[in-house]
């Protein structure tokens, strides 16, 4: 009897984790304070891709580009393909950018 509550346990603990393919993510902290808010975007898809070092979100044919500076480190995976809510920061006249500045609000795997 003791082995067969074993095996339950263990089965009912595999069943319990949490996949990103089925977790959704909210964020309420502003990590680009600093500059004005451009645009919101709502339930958009994106594919996340790496360009030099940075994990970005890319739309259009790769055409733009957000740096989101809270994408979770478990969804930085390459072409990993995500639906996304969110703030698009503004550039500064005097700086250059490979990504647009992005404060993620909510992404998901699509």
């Amino acid at each position: 009897m003791l082995r067969l509550e074993f095996i339950c346990f263990i089965l009912i603990g595999l069943g319990c984790g949490t996949s990103i393919n089925n977790r959704d993510y909210s964020f309420k902290k502003d990590c680009f304070p600093d500059r004005q808010v451009t645009m919101q975007v709502k339930n958009q898809s994106g594919i996340i891709r790496k360009v030099m070092d940075t994990y970005v979100i890319s739309q259009d044919n790769e055409t733009i580009r957000f740096q989101a500076c809270n994408l979770p480190i478990d969804l930085q995976v390459q072409d990993l393909e995500v639906v996304f809510s969110g703030l698009v920061k503004e550039i500064y006249a005097t700086e250059r950018r490979f990504a647009t500045p992005f404060v993620l609000k909510e992404i998901r795997v699509a």
